[in-house]
């Protein structure tokens, strides 16, 4: 079976933001994930294993924005697979991270 990538779109909740009103770091993750199991949904959760996780934060999303995550299979290491994502504002196509997973 071939595995390509895709995406998934969510729109941010005002609890997943700060007192700034941007989104919390930690809800980033949470975004990766569920994207994976939308992208990849009949291969998660064991194809899905995080290993190692780095976010590179170019600008930050706010409450009512529309996010647009990218998934897609790049490459193997260690015996599993190594997905590249993006992040990014739906309505301007702005990155908004990338993550290293």
């Amino acid at each position: 079976m071939a595995i390509t990538g895709g995406t998934w779109r969510t729109r941010v909740r005002g609890y997943e933001c700060d007192s700034l009103g941007h989104v919390n770091n930690a809800w980033y993750l949470a975004y990766l994930q569920q994207a994976t199991a939308e992208v990849w949904g009949g291969l998660t959760p064991a194809f899905w294993q995080l290993r190692r996780l780095a976010i590179e934060y170019l600008a930050p999303a706010h409450g009512g924005d529309e996010l647009e995550v990218a998934a897609w299979p790049a490459g193997a290491e260690n015996g599993g697979p190594v997905c590249g994502y993006e992040v990014r504002r739906a309505t301007d196509s702005r990155p908004l991270t990338r993550p290293d997973v």
